[in-house]
């Protein structure tokens, strides 16, 4: 939710301790960094295009940063997540 939404502050509370915090500054790459780790972030890609009916954008990681499940792919359409389970039965 973070990344659909980077200028909204998030804090995940798990036994009364702070396990993931945002700030809202609209900074991506310090969520990519919280979400992955500071080396994944650094090495991603920022790529957009758009069309006249169509505006895409968002980032990939390198070859090197590939994981082998399609767990860690995370997918925003008009900044609501699509859920994994579909996307992938539908898509991948």
């Amino acid at each position: 939710m973070s990344l659909s939404y980077p200028n909204v502050a998030f804090e995940l509370h798990v036994d009364g301790k702070i396990t993931f915090k945002t700030y809202g500054d609209g900074d991506v790459h310090k969520i990519l960094s919280k979400i992955y780790n500071m080396g994944v972030a650094r090495n991603m890609i920022e790529f957009s295009g758009s069309n006249d009916d169509y505006k895409v954008f968002g980032y990939i990681s390198v070859p090197e940063e590939t994981r082998a499940s399609k767990n860690y792919i995370n997918i925003f359409l008009s900044m609501v997540v699509i859920l994994k389970k579909l996307w992938n039965s539908k898509m991948l």
